[in-house]
This record gives C-alpha cells, structure tokens and sequence, in this order.
C-alpha cells in the first residue's frame, strides 16, 4: 500500500493512518469510525489479458458528468478485415483529448490512428445523425 489517508466525518480532519491488525479504521485526532477512506497502491501483473478498462470519476459533479476519463484496450473483429484486433481507446474530457487506435494483432500493422481535439470528435457513433 503506497498511502491510506482516512478523511473523518465527524471532525473533518483528514489524516494518514495504517489499519489496525484487526482491521478497524478510526480517526486518530477524535477517535471517530465514520469517514472515507481513499487507499492508493502500486502493483505489478505479469498476465496477458483480452481487455482493460479504467475508468476515472469526479463524484463532485452531476451523475451525467462524473466520468473523467475513459481508457479501452480490448481484442475485436475489424470488420472490414475479417481479422483479430486491438482496439486502444483514450477519452480524457479534463484534457480534451481523444485518441483512438487499431492494431492488426498479427501484423502489429496500425490498421486505424485518430487523436483530436475531444471537443472536436463529433459525429460518431451516438452522436451521429440519423438519416
């Protein structure tokens, strides 16, 4: 565990703190057990994996607008190739970025590559207009 900081609802301080043996998380300024608790750690994998999806929220914002940032990379048919690929997909709205790219699995050949502007992608896929 790189950091554990306990922020308590019952006197508002925000403090680092390790867990208990037990496992029991209280406030060490008041004592309090009501709170959150925001955990960060590091880790390595050593797995192949099909597909990874990371998504960032803010939940001070509305339900609508608390996701942040998108990251996709999955195996999928390309269609037009009738061929394995990977598809890796960046969606960032704090840093108005969008970034798309398909690799041919075999080949490693770059079937696709878009980066633009996130304010500047419309007219796809749900956004498209219907005619």
């Amino acid at each position: 565990m790189d950091h554990c900081q306990f922020h308590c609802s019952e006197c508002g301080e925000t403090s680092d703190l390790q867990p208990e043996e037990n496992g029991a998380i209280f406030c060490p300024l008041c004592g309090g057990t009501k709170g959150k608790l925001d955990v960060g750690f590091s880790f390595g994998v050593a797995a192949q994996m099909d597909s990874v999806r990371v998504v960032g929220k803010n939940d001070s914002l509305p339900s609508k607008k608390k996701r942040r940032l998108e990251y996709r990379r999955e195996h999928s048919l390309t269609v037009s190739t009738g061929r394995m690929s990977i598809l890796e997909r960046l969606i960032d709205k704090e840093n108005d970025i969008y970034r798309e790219k398909i690799i041919d699995k075999e080949s490693g050949e770059i079937i696709h590559s878009d980066e633009e502007p996130l304010t500047d992608h419309t007219g796809h896929g749900s956004a498209k207009k219907n005619t």
